[in-house]
């Protein structure tokens, strides 16, 4: 199976379309783990973003549509992002589980 691209950034507008080819790609690589995704993360994003970011990627991990390792790497690369994490419910330990680097 095709690798399917998710892009998800910080500064996508919050139009029904512009989730619906994320909410798309994610629906199709359920269970294959096919969904090859890319995050841009500002510095000056809201929390509002930030937390549907969150909430989007950590359905889509749940439903083996990314990896672990993907989640880890756009963990890794926004602090901001894996804040948005824990007030989403992923305690510490989950985060340092998914962020320890093997």
């Amino acid at each position: 199976m095709d690798k399917i691209k998710i892009n998800l950034s910080s500064q996508m507008t919050s139009t029904l379309s512009d989730l619906e080819s994320v909410r798309f790609g994610f629906e199709e690589a359920v269970g294959t783990e096919s969904a090859e995704l890319t995050t841009a993360i500002d510095d000056d994003s809201s929390d509002t973003v930030l937390f549907g970011i969150a909430q989007l990627i950590m359905v889509a991990l749940k439903e083996k549509a990314v990896t672990k390792d993907q989640v880890t790497a756009a963990l890794l690369t926004s602090p901001k992002l894996a804040e948005a994490f824990i007030r989403i419910g992923l305690t510490d330990a989950e985060l340092s589980a998914l962020t320890t680097q093997h």
